[in-house]
């Protein structure tokens, strides 16, 4: 294995798992998200993260279960907003790129409701969402800060929990004010109150009480305040000689931030750490969005300032794009996120911004590293980055699925910039993400060979039904969406059909809506009985994604380093080269 194989940062898909890194040595750090669903022994963790560094953990969950518990499987012990009512969610990648002194990754969730078990359709709801961009991004090799861009939609209440290790902690920025007595579930309310956990949906068993709620009332010494602006929290760790971590939240308005302690509920108190729960009431749909810069610093923080930046133009679903402006030392960045690229924004101080992620670090004015993702400008008083287009966008022609081997066409305009990197596959209900090992031109197109086989199933045929090829062979990740818009195949290639689902005792569920020729007595000819169905990830007429990722670098005096995958206009400051 190569010394540097978990130097740069990498996206796991059929995991559900992106990682972003940096840094070299010692100074190795990871900033990682898990937006997958994975079959058995699972928590609640979807859209949660953990962060690395200095040789050690800063973030993470409860880990392996003290007694099978549900606190390390709830929610609140991990890092993902949940909505209320509480509803089950998928979630796929966008992107995950290293964009210079930026790393970036987006997932994006969304209410899953399933009735194929009944074969009929898996609906989505457009209200009930999540969205999430995660950065890493160096300050220099031994200091860096995260960046969390959070947009939460549906429900009428929604909570934010986040928690660090045992150490000496403080807040700055908003005032506290305790609660007299109880828990989290109220003032009146005792720790572990069985009353309560029965009278808000939660059920005892052998491992005793669990659900969603289940946390509320096991989160003790509870202060309460409402922000009026950034608030940061602090933690001095108790075994970390002089590690801390600062998280600074540009809270959204009329939230209340809920300071509490909280423990293993299943005794011994193996530790006692300190609870934020963000918690925010409204109107369903409601829609929240905050802003979080992650610190992990060692004796002193980098970071001294943080301060939001108005965003010109509204972006999906009402909700503003995001700004944030970090000062660190000399240096001062502005952090920008949005989804809608063909949108010209600009800001306070002065730049024009274009593209789902920006960056621009600055000292003494002058730009020392800019860095743009999924856009198409990115710039200020003329200098920085502009380009045509903010991602290629093709059509799968042809597949070799044998040799993990698609064609796309039209041809991107440098084919051989896409090896090494994630492209997306996607049709109107489904996103994959696969790395491209080879790029050829052929007539037609480009030939990409792909990272990973795409088989995603197979099932031997029983018989056929109406939009049902049936089969009783079992399929273990079955309601995951994981086969949700995928295609099944004849044994012989010869028909196809994109599915909603394929499920154990049933088979292969074909979507009626887009193949309503798929009858019993068609389907019972195109699949024999006894023969053998095969599911795909993708297949002819399915869409390819790749944004464009570019990024600017002063490396000395007036001398700037370009990565770009296509052409790109760089101004730079007068007096000043590229290589």
């Amino acid at each position: 294995m190569p010394d540097d194989w978990n130097d740069s940062s990498s996206l796991y898909d059929g995991y559900g798992l992106s990682i972003l890194r940096s840094g070299a040595g010692d100074n190795k750090r990871a900033f990682w998200t898990i937006y997958g669903r994975p079959r058995g022994h699972t928590q609640d963790d979807i859209m949660s993260y953990g962060l690395q560094a200095h040789e050690g953990v800063f973030l993470e969950h409860m880990g392996y279960p003290r007694n099978w518990g549900y606190w390390e499987h709830s929610w609140t012990s991990h890092f993902g907003a949940r909505q209320f009512p509480y509803e089950r969610m998928s979630a796929t990648a966008q992107y995950c790129a290293d964009a210079g002194i930026a790393q970036v990754t987006q997932t994006r969730a969304e209410k899953l409701d399933d009735q194929s078990g009944s074969n009929k359709v898996i609906n989505i709801d457009p209200d009930h969402w999540q969205r999430r961009t995660l950065a890493l991004i160096d300050i220099d090799p031994e200091r860096f800060y995260c960046v969390d861009f959070y947009r939460i939609s549906g429900g009428d209440e929604h909570w934010w929990p986040f928690h660090c290790q045992e150490g000496e902690f403080s807040t700055s920025g908003i005032d506290l004010t305790a609660q007299q007595g109880g828990t989290l579930a109220g003032p009146d309310v005792p720790y572990g109150d069985e009353t309560w956990l029965a009278a808000n949906g939660c059920t005892k068993g052998g491992y005793g009480w669990s659900g969603v709620k289940f946390a509320f009332a096991h989160l003790y010494n509870v202060e309460k305040g409402v922000p009026s602006g950034p608030y940061s929290a602090d933690w001095k760790l108790k075994t970390g000689d002089g590690l801390g971590l600062r998280l600074t939240t540009i809270a959204p308005e009329q939230s209340e931030l809920n300071v509490c302690d909280g423990t293993s509920p299943a005794g011994g108190n193996p530790y006692e750490m300190k609870w934020l729960m963000l918690h925010r009431t409204g109107e369903a749909p409601l829609r929240t969005q905050l802003v979080s810069i992650i610190e992990p610093y060692d004796r002193e923080a980098a970071v001294t300032k943080v301060t939001p930046i108005a965003v010109t133009g509204n972006d999906e679903a009402g909700f503003a794009a995001q700004g944030v402006v970090v000062e660190a030392g000399e240096r001062t960045d502005t952090v920008l996120c949005a989804t809608d690229a063909t949108t010209t924004r600009t800001t306070e101080n002065g730049l024009r911004f274009a593209g789902s992620f920006g960056l621009w670090a600055e000292k003494d004015g002058v730009p020392v590293a800019v860095s743009l993702i999924g856009g198409t400008e990115l710039t200020r008083g003329g200098l920085g980055i502009t380009l045509q287009s903010p991602e290629y966008r093709g059509r799968i022609v042809a597949v070799d699925h044998n040799a993990a081997g698609i064609t796309i066409s039209p041809s991107p305009p440098a084919p051989q910039a896409m090896v090494g990197n994630s492209i997306f596959i996607a049709n109107t209900v489904r996103r994959v993400a696969y790395k491209v090992l080879a790029a050829e031109e052929v007539d037609g197109g480009v030939k990409l060979t792909l990272n990973m086989d795409p088989l995603v199933a197979t099932g031997q045929v029983s018989g056929a039904d109406a939009h049902v090829v049936k089969s009783q062979t079992p399929f273990q990740l079955q309601g995951y969406r994981y086969y949700h818009g995928a295609r099944v195949h004849t044994a012989d290639d010869k028909a196809q059909y994109q599915i909603l689902e394929c499920r154990s005792g049933t088979g292969a569920i074909i979507d009626p809506a887009l193949h309503p020729e798929a009858s019993a007595e068609k389907l019972a000819a195109e699949f024999p009985e006894g023969s053998w169905f095969k599911v795909y990830d993708y297949g002819v007429g399915d869409e390819v994604v790749w944004p464009y990722t570019v990024s600017v670098r002063l490396v000395r005096e007036g001398v700037y380093e370009v990565i770009a995958p296509v052409d790109v206009t760089i101004t730079l400051p007068d007096g000043s080269t590229r290589r």
